[in-house]
């Protein structure tokens, strides 16, 4: 969102003897070109923050709910989660992982994660980490295709 407090967006050569020689509505039209392309980069930038924030609620719901499931879950190790996979969420965004790095990368961090909070792993432990891998795969696989 442009400041209405902003420097006009003028053409990088708007000072130059060429602009000058330029038709008022010519040099109109080069300015519009610009404001135009500086929109449009601050419309990439919005999209790729929302795209940030939503990858980060996304895996770190789905790291919630899998702690939840898993035996020995406490409110300590549900909030932790929640933190963990929102950070993982953010780095997967942020460095574009494919679904089957995004995957293995989800499931093992989960793993160690529900090894560090419990001591161990149960055996049900081990039954919800392929759902967690596989949520993670799918939530990168719909980034791929721009769903």
């Amino acid at each position: 969102m442009a400041r209405k407090d902003a420097e006009p967006i003028l053409h990088r050569e708007s000072g130059e003897r060429w602009f000058q020689a330029l038709s008022p509505a010519r040099q109109e039209e080069f300015h519009a070109a610009c404001r135009q392309d500086a929109a449009h980069g601050e419309a990439l930038i919005r999209k790729a923050r929302r795209e940030l924030r939503l990858s980060a609620v996304q895996i770190g719901l789905i790291y919630g709910l899998g702690d939840v499931i898993c035996p020995g879950a406490s409110l300590g190790t549900v909030l932790c989660a929640l933190l963990v996979g929102a950070l993982l969420g953010a780095a997967f965004q942020h460095r574009h992982l494919e679904r089957l790095s995004s995957g293995a990368i989800g499931l093992l961090a989960f793993f160690l994660f529900q090894i560090w909070t419990r001591g161990g792993v149960a055996a049900a432990t081990l039954f919800w980490l392929f759902p967690v891998g596989i949520f993670c795969a799918f939530q990168s696989l719909r980034r791929e295709h721009g769903d």
